[in-house]
């Protein structure tokens, strides 16, 4: 099953196999089959302190979103480096 990642402003990730269940205003950075996804998400995120909660290094600490964007996309870079990644924007056409 074909499935995408994305994460949140806070750095929250999440997978969903169902594109119309991508939250607004949030940036997809990867897709593929399911479990293929979900490992390689599983090893290179920071896990929460909340069972099942997966991060992105360095957003949920930056100070501004242009801070958090520099640190997704450093993340990004090394963990995905063949995947590209976009904003999923609201309907209004922006980011919310």
């Amino acid at each position: 099953m074909f499935a995408v990642a994305y994460c949140d402003r806070a750095g929250v990730i999440g997978i969903v196999e169902d594109e119309a269940a991508i939250p607004h205003g949030v940036i997809v950075f990867a897709g593929g089959e399911k479990e293929t996804i979900e490992d390689a998400v599983n090893a290179k995120a920071r896990h929460g302190y909340t069972d099942g909660v997966l991060l992105i290094p360095g957003v949920p600490e930056a100070a501004d979103t242009e801070e958090a964007l520099t640190a997704f996309e450093r993340w990004h870079a090394w963990a995905f480096p063949n995947e590209v990644w976009y904003h999923h924007l609201t309907e209004e056409g922006v980011l919310s």
